[in-house]
């Protein structure tokens, strides 16, 4: 007999189309997450996916979202390798910035960056990191890295009672 008096919701994200970058995690979820709760901080890297013959891509432009003042980012540590040059939006100022250019490599992992979530207003976020990469044969392609998560307007997590009824 299964017992449904603790019921964990896991979601599920299929890859349904081929890409030329993999990032880890897919998806920045942050789940749900109650009223003030500590920071949460996701580090993200991105690697090339096989089959389509780049051994190098150069992370050419990033921007960030502004729409949410909940989320922080912390750039890798390609942000300050003195060789290459980017530009990057900075949500403080409201503009491009000269940052550092990141080089991508097939045979290893990029840390892109740290995404922080700092949940001091409830409702969702949905938003999404913009990135423009070059490969070695000098094709542009732009990618978006989806950002979501639900903060309740409650100081404590979510507690599933009998009947599916939540609080």
């Amino acid at each position: 007999m299964l017992d449904t008096g603790h019921i964990m919701r896991l979601p599920l994200y299929y890859h349904v189309y081929f890409d030329l970058i993999k990032f880890l995690p897919s998806i920045i979820d942050f789940g749900v997450v109650p009223l003030n709760f500590d920071a949460i901080s996701i580090p993200v890297t991105l690697k090339i996916r096989n089959g389509h013959g780049n051994r190098m891509m150069n992370l050419n432009e990033v921007m960030l979202p502004l729409n949410d003042m909940r989320l922080d980012f912390v750039m890798g540590e390609w942000d300050r390798d003195p060789n290459h040059n980017t530009k990057v939006f900075n949500k403080n100022t409201k503009r491009l910035e000269e940052h550092r250019k990141g080089l991508i490599y097939a045979d290893r992992e990029f840390h892109l960056m740290t995404v922080i979530m700092k949940p001091f207003k409830f409702g969702m976020i949905n938003t999404y990191i913009k990135m423009t990469v070059q490969t070695d044969l000098g094709a542009t392609h732009k990618i978006e890295l989806p950002i979501i998560g639900y903060v309740t307007p409650k100081h404590d997590m979510i507690i599933e009672r009998k009947g599916n009824n939540f609080y």
